[in-house]
Formats: structure tokens, sequence, C-alpha cells
């Protein structure tokens, strides 16, 4: 079944079903259907041997890599044991399939959540290397060719750039020697963080920060808040929501684990306010 569609239907199958909040329990622990990344990577693999082909990859990318090491990870992805923990693996899983610029954005949004993020000088050049058949090697190789960018993320006032510039201004790119000379005209707009969430993000948490802005023609004045609200208090009072706050899953079920793997924390919210860490779909 196509995943996109799976999870359409489980999507309109709560919203649509009336349930208790017993009947709801029950449906999230028991009788939902995931996708994960087992499901995602067989949809886009070819070949009988996908375990041999992905530990032949990755361990050409890596000449010190344990092999024993590479093919149970591998072993354990294929059978949904967990999933990778960081986003050059997910590129290297890419390469590794021979996934093209359009199939990797797919495979990184069903799987991590992000397709390509043509902001980021790193993700850039992957995906001109993808779009061009390129190895994951010279793909790396391409990326540490080129010059560094200034450290600063906050774009100036009416000045932000968002992905689909980027990707636009690139797409005409045909070879390596036009990728860097269009990277080096557009250094000043690339940046690793997403500026189009992060406004999406900022404008949500000032309406809850400073509630009396945005609902002052809809309440009476008496009982709005003036004051502003901190994060923590914005964090305990509107998006903690019981979620237990001790730090062990053991005990709890999958779909538990990955909705308090994703929960908000203060911590989290005062970086993503602050660009120190990223405004992901996650």
């Amino acid at each position: 079944m196509d995943l996109t569609i799976l999870s359409r239907k489980e999507y309109d199958n709560i919203l649509q079903t009336e349930m208790t909040a017993e009947e709801a329990y029950k449906y999230m622990n028991e009788d939902i259907i995931l996708r994960k990344f087992s499901d995602v990577l067989l949809s886009y693999a070819q070949g009988p041997d996908v375990k041999k082909l992905l530990t032949d990859e990755l361990c050409r990318y890596d000449v010190t890599a344990n092999r024993d090491s590479i093919s149970r990870k591998v072993r354990d992805w294929l059978a949904g044991k967990y999933e990778p923990s960081d986003r050059e693996t997910y590129f290297k899983i890419c390469f590794a399939l021979g996934l093209d610029e359009e199939r990797a954005h797919s495979f990184l949004m069903s799987s991590d959540d992000n397709g390509i993020h043509y902001r980021d000088p790193k993700e850039l050049a992957y995906a001109f290397a993808l779009r061009k058949g390129m190895t994951y090697p010279d793909a790396v190789a391409l990326y540490n060719s080129l010059p560094p960018l200034a450290l600063n993320e906050e774009p100036e006032e009416g000045g932000a750039v968002y992905t689909g510039t980027l990707y636009d201004e690139f797409s005409g790119a045909e070879t390596v020697e036009d990728f860097i000379a269009l990277y080096r005209d557009n250094m000043d707009k690339l940046g690793a963080l997403h500026n189009t969430a992060f406004r999406y993000f900022t404008k949500f948490m000032d309406c809850l920060r400073m509630p009396d802005s945005y609902l002052s023609e809809f309440l009476n004045d008496d009982i709005l808040r003036s004051d502003r609200l901190s994060i923590e208090t914005v964090v305990e009072e509107y998006l903690r929501m019981d979620m237990p706050a001790d730090k062990g899953k053991a005990k709890y079920t999958y779909v538990q684990k990955m909705m308090k793997k994703y929960w908000p924390s203060a911590t989290g919210i005062k970086n993503m306010c602050s660009r120190r860490e990223d405004v992901t779909r996650k």
C-alpha cells in the first residue's frame, strides 16, 4: 500500500470516528497502523538483496567501518527495530540505493520528516550530486571544496531567503563549475536553519506569550492577560499536556515512545526561539 495513502487513511479515521477516551487509548496502542522506517526503506529499495547492497555501499563509504557491525545495523533497520539516528546516514542510504534527487527528497520526507533543505550548503551539494548521479564520496568531496559560510543565521529585516528560492536558483546548474559559481554568488543567502518554519514558529509563540495582542478583538478586556508569559509558562500551560516528565521509556509502547521523543521541552523551545536549534517538522 502506498505509504502516504496509509497515513491519510489513519488520519481520516481518527478525525472522523467518534471515540470515547478509552476507545482512543486502545486504538493508539493496539489498532493503529504505523509507518516504520523499514516500510519506507523497502518501498524505495530495488533488487533482491537490499541488505547486501546497503552493507556493501556503507562499508565502501567508510573503509574503517566494521562490516559485521554495519551488517547488523542494516538488518535491524530492515527488521523495523530502529532507524538511523543522524541526517548524514539518511543521505548515505539515498546514494546507496541509487535514488535521484526527486526520489531522495521524497524518501527523506517519508523517513526523516524533512526533505532536502536547499538553503543548507551540504544538502544543496548533495542534491546536485544526486541529480547528476554522482557517488556519495564525490558528493562529500564537492561539499568540502566549497568555501565556508559566515556564522550568521539571523536574516536582516525583510531579507529572509526561503528554500524554494534557492531551489529555483540552483536547478539550472548543469556542471560542477556551474554549481560552484552559483554557490559563490548566493553564499549570503545560505544557512542551515529553516526560515519558513521559524517564521511560523515565532508567530505562534508570540500568540501564546502575548495572547492579548491576538485576542483583544474577540474577548473582553477584563479577562485578557497583558503580561508577556515566559517560555517556561507557555510550555507548562499549553504544550506539556500532562506528558510524563521521567526520562525512562522502556515501559512505553511504540506510539508513546515516539510522542515522548519529540514532545517539546522548555529548553528545546528556548533554543528554537534563539535559533540555536532548528525548527523542524518534528
